[in-house]
């Protein structure tokens, strides 16, 4: 009998030893042999030790995480749960109500949460008293909530009368830590979930951190569509490498995050916003993903498995505050280190005071313009047209494909100067394929009218190239001419794909434009004004200057950027609604920040490129090689200094280095 029985065992043991090697099999052939196919590493026997292991190892770095392992089978698991229902309590969890006013409950649309920590009392008060201030928090429906990691035995003393006198600090069991930032994040995101059920979105940053109020508001009113859908708003980081060693506060270990780069993340220095439906996965999601210490990155890994929309916006930016408080308008964040709170306070009087933040070198329009301005009956009589090209951008009815559009600004009597350009460099319409138009762009000159209009006629007769308004010609009103050629392009021409402005003085490389041109990718072209930046360019008010501006006209000490006026180029597809701002925008005599102004009005940047050489040096400007490796190249008043630059530059016999 025990023989029998032993017998039986013996194949009992064989049966589970066949058993346990058919499984290894299987899970060697669907998983680990196609482990190159996959971005993480199965989940195996090893990954019992690993975990252990990365829990010794992160104990030692004061971390306050329990960790995971990263398996392609976390989403079926809830290995987290228990950890983060220990530590993401909300005993003393502040309400979602503003005291001083608690029925307006419902009207908080967004939760702001800022990473902070006990000892930074003085901090915590600054950005109540700031940005952060009641009067703000309510206008636009936020709530600012500070997550701080503290034991529940450390809740008396300042801190907790803080929090009981405020309402806004919330308190993770947890210990404090540059490690502790995810499990700060679960826990504000936890509490804005279960809290503040009718918000919409969540923003996420640290207590250096200046919001601007204003401008998020106007942003997340801005927001449709797919940017409302499971979207992660900020400046995104490209992926990066995780670091390996111990020692870093950075540290992720090989058994934590195997992959060699983490996903694309919004950086949490810069401060992202999340909508809520996203919230509410990354919640669900926290209970089995890899619990990575860095806030950002363990979002992104979420965000990569479920396929957020990732909304990169470069207004989100880590630049510290200036004291003369100067910050763009549409900056949404920035970082305020500053060592005495008497000194933000001074900052941020500047920011919120006009007078102050007209002297910017990149004002706000309303701040420095006449308000409620209307310039279309003006337009209508001054921008008559004289000579006009209707069709020239048409073709038996149809459309032409017009790549570009040169509107050159010229005197009634500069006839050699036009005659030059359309002897040299242009003479050519077609280049690699693209079509061209060159317009000459006139007004009316002040002497022997008569006599000069009948030769402009005769050479528009032959060159069929000129279009003219009735406004007299003079330096202060090359704005008009600016606005003409906004106008006439928008009736006329409004399909061309880019539109040069330039004056009959410059050298223009068609060549070297239009491959530029063509290398831009389709986001860039859409909305482009490109040429020789002038980032700080001071308002005069010299009435001696021939560049005098009076106090009336314009209140800033710098104009807006603008590109030099002797020649750039701007997308054709701004054309339209830059002359529909013209038509509100009050009218300073300085055309190129002029049209500068116009582009901060529709919300299109400055690129500077230095191919754009609007200041060129006469002699330099002859030479073949200069020519060759310029957009635009100025000085050229004559036109046989122009017919000379000509002739140099198309001389095979010179060469020039690669």
């Amino acid at each position: 009998m025990a023989i029998k029985n032993r017998r039986k065992y013996a194949l009992f043991v064989a049966i589970c030893i066949y058993a346990f090697h058919a499984t290894a099999a299987f899970i060697y052939t669907n998983f680990i042999k196609d482990q190159s196919k996959v971005n993480v590493l199965p989940f195996s026997i090893k990954d019992v030790a690993t975990t252990r292991l990365q829990v010794e190892l992160t104990a030692s770095h004061k971390s306050t995480i329990r960790p995971t392992t990263v398996t392609n089978l976390w989403n079926k698991t809830d290995v987290n749960t228990a950890y983060l229902k220990k530590v993401l309590t909300l005993d003393r969890a502040p309400e979602c109500l503003n005291r001083v006013r608690p029925h307006i409950k419902d009207s908080v649309t967004m939760v702001i949460l800022l990473l902070s920590s006990p000892d930074k009392v003085q901090t915590r008060h600054v950005i109540r008293d700031t940005w952060a201030n009641t009067t703000i928090n309510t206008k636009y429906g936020f709530k600012v909530i500070f997550v701080v990691g503290l034991a529940k035995d450390k809740l008396k003393g300042p801190i907790g009368n803080e929090s009981e006198t405020f309402n806004d600090i919330l308190f993770g069991n947890f210990r404090e830590g540059t490690r502790s930032s995810t499990l700060k994040l679960l826990l504000g995101l936890k509490w804005a979930a279960q809290k503040c059920s009718g918000v919409k979105f969540v923003m996420y940053g640290s207590d250096h951190m200046f919001v601007n109020s204003e401008t998020v508001n106007n942003y997340l009113k801005s927001l449709k569509g797919e940017e409302l859908v499971r979207a992660w708003h900020g400046r995104r980081s490209s992926a990066t490498i995780p670091v390996r060693d111990p020692k870093s506060v950075y540290y992720v270990s090989k058994e934590l995050y195997p992959r060699k780069a983490f996903p694309e993340y919004c950086t949490s220095e810069a401060g992202f916003i999340l909508t809520m439906d996203a919230v509410d996965l990354i919640l669900e999601h926290s209970r089995h993903a890899p619990l990575v210490t860095l806030d950002d990155v363990f979002v992104s890994i979420i965000a990569e498995k479920l396929s957020f929309r990732l909304v990169n916006n470069n207004a989100f930016t880590q630049s510290d505050l200036k004291m003369g408080g100067c910050l763009p308008e549409n900056v949404l964040t920035a970082a305020m280190r500053f060592q005495k709170a008497d000194t933000f306070f001074e900052v941020y009087r500047n920011i919120s005071s006009p007078e102050s933040r007209r002297n910017c070198v990149d004002p706000r329009i309303d701040l420095v313009l006449p308000s409620n301005v209307s310039n279309h009956k003006y337009f209508e009589k001054c921008l008559k047209e004289v000579v006009s090209q209707d069709d020239v951008c048409f073709e038996t009815g149809k459309r032409r494909d017009v790549f570009l559009i040169l509107l050159i600004s010229s005197l009634q009597s500069n006839f050699k100067r036009r005659q030059a350009i359309r002897e040299t460099w242009g003479k050519q319409r077609v280049f690699f394929g693209k079509q061209t138009v060159l317009l000459f762009t006139l007004a009316t000159e002040t002497k022997n009218t008569a006599e000069i209009q009948k030769k402009v006629n005769e050479e528009n007769e032959r060159h069929g190239d000129i279009i003219q308004a009735e406004f007299r010609e003079s330096f202060h009103n090359l704005t008009l001419k600016v606005v003409f050629g906004l106008k006439w392009v928008t009736e006329n021409c409004p399909h061309t794909k880019y539109y040069y402005k330039g004056d009959d003085d410059m050298f223009v490389n068609m060549k070297n434009i239009i491959q530029f041109l063509e290398k831009l990718s389709k986001e860039k072209h859409k909305a482009m004004f490109i040429g020789n930046a002038m980032w700080t360019s001071i308002h005069i008010d010299d009435a001696k200057s021939r560049y005098h501006v009076s106090k009336k006209q314009y209140r800033g000490k710098f104009y807006p950027p603008y590109c030099s006026g002797g020649g750039y180029v701007i997308s054709g597809s701004t054309i339209p609604a830059m002359y529909e701002a013209a038509q509100r925008t009050s009218i300073i005599p300085i055309d190129d920040a002029y049209h500068g102004i116009l582009a901060k009005r529709i919300g299109v940047p400055i690129t500077h490129n230095n191919a754009f050489k609007v200041f060129g040096s006469k002699g330099k400007n002859m030479h073949k090689c200069f020519l060759q490796e310029s957009m635009v190249s100025h000085k050229y008043g004559t036109a046989d200094s122009l017919r000379k630059a000509w002739t140099n530059f198309t001389d095979i016999s010179i060469k020039c280095p690669e």
